[in-house]
């Protein structure tokens, strides 16, 4: 059975790929975002379990550097 809809499947495969071809560019989002969505998720789903408001603090790097606080 394939997880995430497939979506897993197909991660894995497409960062395959990128190594295999040496190209970079098929990676479309780096460790640091990643995890960063992931926290994201992770604290929602402990706010639909416990029905809490969950506090996330993330970085976002852009021009700016902005600390940015996010309730669930």
């Amino acid at each position: 059975m394939l997880t995430h809809g497939g979506a897993d499947f197909f991660l894995v495969a497409k960062f395959l790929k990128a190594i295999a071809n040496q190209d970079p560019t098929l990676v479309l989002t780096g460790i640091k975002t990643s995890l960063r969505s992931h926290k994201l998720v992770f604290a929602a789903e402990k706010s639909r379990l416990n029905s809490t408001i969950e506090t996330v603090d993330i970085w976002i790097r852009n021009k700016y550097e902005v600390h940015t606080h996010i309730k669930m």
